[in-house]
């Protein structure tokens, strides 16, 4: 199912020794000390249609590819958050791999997520504690939230307002900061989905789009447009807020803002 990989080269940071005990605080963390990592999050997450460039891929769902918990290969082959980490600690445990659901691990994703994402918090707390291989209350964790894009997506058929948005993410947060110690959630922004609008080109593409992201690309009128953005720069707000709100920051768990996908545009070549 996989289109061949290109070698990338080998990794170009200088190795860091793990800290010489356990941390105790969440703000001293080194990359060797995290044990485990998980993720929350929707297609992008479950590496939907990643397998490469061969049409077909667009059917699964490559798991092990996800950028923010996929651990196929290594990092020459493919840059990935756990790949990176298992440059430090090759002992790194729950990053998804292969295709489908079989070797999901911590991969909590769903396809058609959006930010209500209780059910998957609570999943990952109830795999946490059941694993043989996780010192539940010892084990540093890094969680990685990535959600947001289909709320955008159907904003405008179920009126997803940014202050539901927040709530959502609330209601979420809340269930990882009162179940799961020594975590560092990583709670990402979500990119333009306006964007998507230059791809609206050709049968196929139009009739994906039009089923995946209905009113990021095609909206009703500039008005309708003009309430996308707003809404994407509110819900990149909000994630800046929750982050910086003190609410989820302790020594034992905190939550940071990543704000990579705020500005970024689409490669239209590969």
């Amino acid at each position: 199912m996989f289109c061949p990989l290109q070698k990338l080269g080998a990794f170009p940071c200088p190795a860091l020794s793990p800290s010489d005990s356990v941390p105790t605080s969440v703000h001293e963390l080194r990359p060797s000390d995290i044990k485990i990592v998980a993720a929350i999050g929707d297609s992008y997450t479950t590496g939907r249609a990643s397998g490469g460039l061969c049409p077909f891929n667009m059917l699964f769902n490559y798991r092990g590819n996800a950028w923010s918990i996929g651990g196929d290969n290594d990092y020459d082959y493919h840059t990935s958050m756990p790949n990176i980490l298992r440059e430090y600690n090759g002992d790194l445990y729950g990053f998804s791999k292969g295709v489908g659901d079989c070797e999901r691990n911590f991969n909590q994703a769903e396809l058609g997520a959006r930010t209500d994402f209780a059910e998957q918090a609570s999943g990952l707390v109830t795999k946490l504690q059941a694993d043989s291989n996780v010192d539940f209350d010892d084990d540093w964790k890094l969680i990685t939230i990535f959600l947001g894009g289909n709320d955008l997506c159907e904003y405008c058929e179920y009126n997803i307002t940014p202050a539901v948005y927040t709530s959502n993410l609330r209601v979420g947060l809340d269930i990882l900061f009162n179940n799961i110690p020594r975590a560092f959630v990583n709670l990402v922004q979500v990119m333009n989905v306006g964007l998507t609008q230059t791809l609206r080109k050709g049968f196929i593409s139009t009739f994906v789009l039009s089923s995946a992201c209905p009113c990021g690309t095609f909206p009703e009128s500039e008005e309708a447009n003009e309430l996308l953005a707003e809404y994407t720069e509110a819900y990149q707000q909000a994630v800046l807020d929750l982050a910086d709100s003190g609410d989820y920051d302790s020594d034992n768990f905190t939550v940071v803002a990543q704000t990579f996908y705020r500005n970024i545009t689409l490669p239209y070549k590969v």
